[in-house]
């Protein structure tokens, strides 16, 4: 068991490559391929994390990977170009892939894990979901004409699992670690439903949100775990804001 967990951050990648390329290139064949992905990456985790499927951690570890698959997914509809479209999925691979690798180290061969490894891959492959996340719900009301409220319902499931998720990875107490989440979630929702009165692509609309997801949570992931230092606040303000500046100065507007 041990040499099969050891290739499947290899073989498990590889064969949601293969699923991609299908949907890529029969978009109909949706309603089973990507149910099959996410079964693929569950039962890999299942295997690697010891195959106790009532241990609260297990599902946990599902959070991250299935949440930026599936964004990344829906992000395909609205990429133009088959060199962009391979580009994305090639980058979604590889994020999956280091994601299991991390995973298979911190349960199968702890003295090669690095610290705090398992926490920055889920920071940051949660920042990028946000992304995706953002620009393809904006999306679809714009380009299919979904309605707006059911985009912020959809917006607000995600966001919530992702604080969750953050919250469980910081160490931080439940009850104190949920009163920041529903601040989170409520304050990424009004930036969500504001972003969607902007003229600007969605793209921009993607960024400008997890810019705001990255300031918040950076914040108060760090406030919760004691680091306080006006040094460390006034990095997150700084590239926020610098990057913001630069999204709205180069950003089509109308």
């Amino acid at each position: 068991m041990t040499l099969l967990n050891h290739f499947i951050p290899v073989f498990t990648p590889i064969l949601i490559l293969i699923l991609i390329e299908i949907l890529l290139q029969k978009p109909r064949q949706i309603y089973w391929l990507v149910p099959f992905a996410c079964f693929l990456i569950i039962l890999s985790l299942f295997q690697l994390t010891g195959k106790k499927i009532k241990n609260e951690k297990f599902w946990r570890y599902l959070i991250t990977p299935i949440l930026f698959f599936l964004s990344g997914t829906t992000f395909f509809v609205f990429l133009d170009g088959i060199y962009f479209r391979q580009g994305v999925a090639i980058a979604l691979v590889i994020a999956l892939a280091v994601y299991l690798e991390v995973i298979f180290l911190w349960f199968c061969e702890r003295l090669k894990y690095q610290a705090h490894s398992l926490e920055n891959i889920s920071v940051h492959l949660n920042l990028v979901t946000i992304f995706l996340t953002a620009s393809s719900l904006v999306g679809l009301v714009i380009f299919i004409g979904l309605p707006l409220w059911l985009m912020i319902i959809i917006f607000v499931f995600f966001v919530t699992l992702l604080n969750y998720e953050l919250i469980w990875s910081s160490g931080v107490a439940p009850k104190l670690g949920w009163l920041y989440s529903l601040v989170i979630t409520l304050a990424m929702t009004e930036i969500f439903w504001a972003v969607n009165f902007l003229p600007t692509s969605v793209y921009v609309d993607g960024l400008i949100i997890s810019l705001s997801y990255y300031l918040i949570t950076g914040l108060a992931r760090n406030w919760l775990i004691g680091v306080k230092e006006k040094k460390v606040i006034k990095r997150y303000l700084f590239v926020s804001l610098i990057c913001l500046l630069i999204v709205f100065l180069t950003a089509k507007w109308f």
